[in-house]
């Protein structure tokens, strides 16, 4: 009997020293896979890159095209040329701080406020609206530029104005709402009793409105799976109720 558990004990230990290095051989197998598969991946990257970089035009560069934006912002007045240069400055603050860095130096940002303000529920003002909201919520992620944001007179109110006017509007009423939550995260924007009251307000309704398409959608049924539409709960809702979790927790 002794040696009879000994030679199991000793079975089993090999057939775990063997399952072990099993294991481990697979793991080195797959790992050296990966990395095959990844650098030649990498590798067709790099060559991508190179291409791009060895044709691209000088004009399309992101510091040449903050340039452009901002002289065209600041000088000229015609809607179209205004939604181009939002549209380049947008992309370029998404991807370099620099530029960011230089727009607040050219004195930009006042004159975005005051094309916020300018806007209206027009197509061309909204997309104009939007591509703004947006270069400011850039300008609030560099730490270098959040306070000429924040610096603004009436920046609170100005972000709550438009929450109420374009709570139909997901894309404008989110990036509102997220220029608001950047500001009191780093800067601490504070509101008052009556701003919170309309933020409960909007949320107020949008959940009646999120309700009443919900029910509505019950009694159209989708022609392909035959059942009734599903609403999901509105983006502006979820990102309002953080806002003011994040305002009321100050």
């Amino acid at each position: 009997r002794l040696q009879r558990a000994w030679r199991r004990g000793c079975e089993r230990r090999r057939a775990a020293r063997r399952e072990q290095a099993v294991v481990r051989i697979q793991s080195w197998v797959r790992g050296w896979r990966v990395r095959r598969a990844a650098s030649k991946k990498m590798q067709k990257i790099y060559v991508k890159v190179q291409h791009i970089n060895a044709n691209v035009q000088e004009h399309m560069k992101l510091g040449n095209r903050a340039t452009s934006a901002l002289e065209i912002l600041l000088t000229h007045k015609q809607l179209t040329f205004v939604l181009r240069a939002c549209e380049n400055l947008d992309a370029v603050t998404r991807l370099s701080d620099s530029c960011c860095v230089r727009l607040v130096d050219c004195g930009a940002v006042p004159i975005i406020f005051q094309l916020i303000r300018s806007c209206n529920r027009s197509a061309p003002h909204m997309a104009v609206l939007f591509h703004a909201l947006r270069i400011l919520l850039h300008l609030t992620h560099c730490r270098a530029t959040i306070a000429a944001v924040a610096a603004e007179a009436d920046c609170g109110a100005l972000l709550l104005e438009l929450l109420q006017m374009y709570r139909d509007r997901r894309d404008i009423f989110v990036t509102a709402a997220s220029v608001m939550l950047a500001l009191h995260a780093v800067r601490g924007l504070q509101v008052d009793a009556p701003a919170l009251i309309k933020l409960h307000s909007i949320a107020k309704l949008l959940e009646r409105k999120g309700k009443l398409e919900t029910k509505l959608s019950s009694l159209v049924p989708d022609k392909k799976a035959g059942k009734p539409t599903e609403v999901a709960l509105p983006d502006q809702l979820q990102v309002l109720t953080t806002l003011i979790s994040a305002l009321e927790d100050k």
